[in-house]
């Protein structure tokens, strides 16, 4: 896809074992409740656990496509402004047709 010129891809994470996780490291401005959603795909349904640097945990269940899609999960809250790690953890589901794309995070108004 190209945006501005420049050309952007996804890396998405499959194949996954049940040691498996990805982790993203986010700067985080204002502490507070943040919407969180993932884009993912795969078969059935899916349980995603997410878990933050200050022990915040968000674990939900939904139904997957074979496109990708985002899906909410949940609600994250950050205590702390500064640097975090968020870690995103396939519990339960197909782990051979899922695949995860991304996290998407929103601050609340």
């Amino acid at each position: 896809m190209e945006k501005f010129g420049e050309w952007k891809h996804v890396i998405q994470m499959n194949d996954w074992k049940p040691e498996s996780a990805a982790t993203w490291t986010v700067d985080v401005i204002e502490p507070g409740h943040y919407y969180l959603s993932l884009n993912y795909k795969g078969k059935g349904k899916l349980v995603w656990k997410t878990t933050t640097d200050e022990g915040i945990i968000v674990q939900n269940q939904q139904p997957a496509t074979e496109k990708y899609n985002t899906y909410p999960m949940g609600i994250l809250t950050f205590k702390k402004a500064g640097k975090h790690t968020l870690t995103v953890a396939l519990v339960e589901g197909e782990p051979t047709s899922s695949s995860l794309e991304s996290i998407v995070i929103k601050p609340i108004k």
